[in-house]
């Protein structure tokens, strides 16, 4: 099979899961949500981080799956809201653990770990809000339209990135990250 057939299958299949995820159920929904929050932070803190500081990494993922259970819990379980404030030891510990790691070379990595709360982690901690409806409702439709908006946009930019990238005479833009990805020189940036 081609790039694209792959691509095409394991889009379908990735597109059944989440609008079934989204529209189900509450907890189908946070389920799902939980799962990609863990595979997000990982991937961004691989990125970022690579192997160093693991603990801090098991800390920032904790810290960040304790906000979502609570606030999935309060949205739609009535869960006390009170248990969010659990998230405060993983958060709190994260410092204290750099006292006790045996090299402190490169401490800086640790706000990494924070770095993965707020951007990959916070996302998914308020998207509860956004299928709460009215009356406190599950109401996945509102998020859906949101990804639905996401995708378009994703499969557009692929698209067109196919029909005009990778010609002859274009440039690499991120060999390492993303070898294929290409910019045309019509399309590069002039400086003077």
């Amino acid at each position: 099979m081609n790039n694209f057939t792959i691509r095409t299958i394991s889009g379908a299949v990735f597109l059944a899961v989440m609008v079934a995820g989204i529209l189900f159920h509450p907890a189908a929904f946070g389920v799902l949500f939980l799962v990609v929050m863990y595979f997000a932070m990982r991937e961004f803190m691989q990125v970022t981080m690579g192997d160093k500081w693991n603990v801090q990494q098991k800390l920032a993922l904790v810290c960040s799956g304790i906000v979502f259970i609570a606030v999935m819990g309060g949205c739609f379980f009535g869960l006390r809201w009170r248990w969010a404030a659990l998230a405060a030891v993983p958060f709190c510990a994260i410092p204290v653990t750099v006292i006790f790691a045996k090299r402190h070379d490169d401490v800086e990595y640790v706000a990494l770990a924070y770095l993965a709360m707020i951007y990959a982690g916070l996302p998914f901690c308020l998207a509860p809000f956004i299928v709460r409806g009215d009356g406190g409702a599950f109401q996945g439709m509102l998020l859906l339209n949101v990804f639905v908006i996401i995708w378009c946009s994703d499969i557009g930019a692929y698209c067109i990135g196919t029909l005009l990238g990778q010609k002859p005479g274009s440039r690499k833009l991120a060999p390492a990250i993303s070898p294929k990805k290409s910019s045309r020189p019509w399309i590069s940036v002039r400086t003077t």
